[in-house]
């Protein structure tokens, strides 16, 4: 083998780990309040082009993603993914979640070079404590049918989650004081259920007197009128 050969070589390996470097599978910081569930985006921000990608997406503890109406935890982005690409997301025995972009078409690359490929839906448990967080994305899989040099593959990658803990007030850990708290403290002191089927004692006592009571029913009144 020349030396010619073996530089051009070594250039070209340089080449497709210099382009797949900059290619990468994220979620941007995003914050969740305790109870809550919101709509996360997972992007993909490439220089090269792909066809199709694999990962394991991992949540930590006590965040999860939820299924809408019709049993589906996922929305796919039509600006992004070609029509012809189907998106599949499985959970996995140890809790995280494989997504696999599969195209019928290998003519149809992903569209432009950033954006969300994925939507989903997480939510976080009603008893989650405020703090900072890590998800994860492992076993990243891009590939381009057209040019199987032109791929990258990493072990992981990070993206920072924050949680807020549930407000002060927030009786029956609706995610919000309101009206139905008041109603949950009466029901509460009266020995009846909560309208939610949740309710939190050291939520309930709003102004932190340690102990669940009328004082606190105005307590709530004055947080719902800003006083």
């Amino acid at each position: 083998m020349n030396k010619r050969f073996i530089l051009t070589l070594t250039s070209l390996l340089a080449l497709v780990i210099q382009v797949s470097a900059e290619d990468k599978v994220t979620i941007k910081d995003f914050a969740i309040q305790a109870g809550e569930t919101i709509d996360v985006n997972i992007e993909l921000e490439n220089d090269a082009s792909y066809t199709a990608f694999q990962f394991d997406l991992y949540l930590p503890e006590g965040i999860s993603l939820k299924e809408d109406k019709n049993g589906c935890v996922f929305k796919k982005n039509d600006d992004r993914i070609p029509q012809k690409t189907d998106i599949s997301i499985g959970k996995q025995k140890d809790g995280s979640y494989s997504i696999v972009a599969t195209p019928w078409d290998l003519n149809k690359d992903i569209i432009g070079n950033s954006g969300s490929v994925v939507t989903i839906t997480v939510t976080a448990d009603k008893d989650m404590k405020a703090g900072d967080l890590t998800g994860y994305f492992r076993k990243i899989k891009l590939a381009n049918a057209n040019d199987a040099n032109i791929r990258a593959t990493y072990d992981e990658m990070s993206f920072p989650i924050s949680v807020a803990s549930l407000p002060l007030g927030d009786a029956n850990v609706s995610g919000k004081v309101d009206a139905t708290d008041i109603v949950d403290i009466v029901n509460y002191l009266m020995g009846k259920p909560s309208s939610t089927g949740a309710f939190n004692e050291d939520l309930a006592d709003a102004n932190e007197d340690g102990v669940v009571d009328t004082a606190d029913i105005v307590s709530i009144v004055n947080i719902i009128m800003n006083k």
